[in-house]
């Protein structure tokens, strides 16, 4: 009663108005169009143009239908290809496992093959050592029972190491047990392993047959130097050192020689009457020091010391000078050692050096002893100035004592040796 007593007001009954008329028109359209759809079924030309639309829809869903089998085809084709391929995938991999397998294996077996071999070889070389350090051991029992015992010569030592096998024997190696060219020469050296002569190389060491191989004083230096200092050095070395070789056995030569050629310059032959003995003295010697120099001994065979020995040289005529590649030795005090044909010649000069040997060995107690203990090893460089000390002081001691022997003296002797020393110049 209340909604009906209500009155509307314009604007809500203008809404429903145009809601009703609106309603209306639509009504209007749904009557038209059902209308002309009954006028276009009955209309022969419309049910000709559905019928062509529903062939078009049936061809197009058939189409449709033969697209998607041809599709699905299509792809079961593709699939067996696909795991075609996949399965030869799978055959070639599991061929190239099987491969590096196979692979693997080998390398294994030849790793352990190698393995077996090295370890075979080891075994061998150790054995071979073993054999070699116990034939090493018998060989040196051997060689010490020869020392302490006598006896043959052990064969380990009889044996000749060759350098050049088959070759030209090197006639002055034959004779000296050195030669100029060293390990070099074209001709063979045969180097012995026992004998009764001992070489030391470059032993015997003196200011004037150094200058040979240095450059570093003026080569006139040399001629401030007499052939009696020289000498006189060289009694004191050699009264220093032989009666050191000689406690070992018997000794039948010495000579020490003056050469000027770097494998001839200072060398010292001892021969000793057995070979025993010059194995005990080889023992004995070998790496010890004199002078601040280690020694290098060897054995060589001096078969014939006349051959060996310059004899030109023993008479001042000597035509190769200071490159004769045979000995040229220093007089031995009291000429001891003297070879048959130097005894001959030098009876003069016996009794004019008794005097002095005799007194020079009186005094060779109160010498100071050059034999040592192996020292550290200097460098090169602290070397070479050690020797330019030594030198140097060699080379004064002889300038003060040469003008000390002066100054005493009247000017007509100073005139006399300057002229002396002149004319060697």
């Amino acid at each position: 009663m209340t909604d009906a007593s209500h009155k509307p007001s314009h604007k809500e009954w203008r809404r429903a108005a145009k809601k009703a008329r609106r309603k209306k028109i639509r009504q209007s359209l749904a009557e038209l169009r059902k209308t002309r759809e009954k006028e276009l079924e009955n209309s022969p030309s419309y049910r000709l143009q559905l019928e062509k639309e529903r062939l078009l829809e049936e061809y197009e869903l058939e189409r449709e239908a033969k697209e998607r089998e041809e599709r699905y085809l299509k792809w079961l084709e593709d699939e067996k290809e696909a795991q075609k391929r996949w399965n030869e995938e799978q055959r070639l991999k599991a061929l190239a496992d099987a491969e590096r397998l196979k692979e693997q294996q080998r390398i294994r077996n030849e790793w352990e093959i190698e393995q077996k071999k090295i370890r075979e070889q080891k075994e061998r070389l150790e054995k071979l050592k073993k054999e070699e350090t116990k034939r090493r051991e018998e060989t040196l029992e051997r060689i010490n029972n020869f020392i302490v015992n006598g006896g043959d010569v052990p064969i380990e030592l009889q044996c000749v190491t060759e350098t050049h096998p088959g070759k030209e024997i090197c006639s002055f190696f034959y004779k000296v047990g050195a030669c100029r060219f060293g390990s070099q020469c074209s001709r063979n050296h045969q180097h012995l392993h026992i004998s009764n002569t001992l070489m030391i190389s470059n032993f015997y060491s003196h200011f004037t047959l150094d200058q040979c191989k240095s450059s570093e004083y003026d080569t006139d230096i040399g001629l401030e130097y007499e052939d009696s200092d020289m000498y006189s050095h060289f009694r004191e070395f050699y009264l220093d050192v032989i009666p050191e070789f000689k406690r070992f056995g018997d000794v039948t030569m010495v000579k020490i020689c003056c050469n000027s050629e770097p494998h001839l310059r200072g060398n010292v032959y001892i021969e000793y009457k057995d070979e025993r003995d010059a194995m005990v003295a080889y023992r004995g010697f070998q790496g010890r020091w004199y002078g601040g120099k280690q020694l290098t001994i060897e054995f060589v065979k001096i078969r014939d010391w006349g051959g060996a020995v310059c004899g030109d040289f023993a008479r001042k005529k000597c035509p190769k000078g200071k490159s004769c590649n045979f000995l040229h030795v220093f007089r031995n005090p009291r000429n001891e050692f003297a070879i048959e044909w130097s005894k001959n010649k030098s009876h003069t000069h016996t009794s004019t050096r008794s005097s002095f040997d005799d007194d020079f060995e009186k005094n060779s107690r109160k010498r100071n002893w050059r034999w040592s203990e192996s020292p550290e090893r200097l460098p090169k460089r602290e070397k070479s100035d050690l020797n330019k000390d030594r030198k140097y002081e060699i080379y004064k001691r002889h300038e003060n004592s040469r003008q000390d022997s002066e100054r005493p003296h009247s000017s007509s002797r100073h005139e006399s040796s300057h002229s002396k020393n002149k004319r060697k110049r």
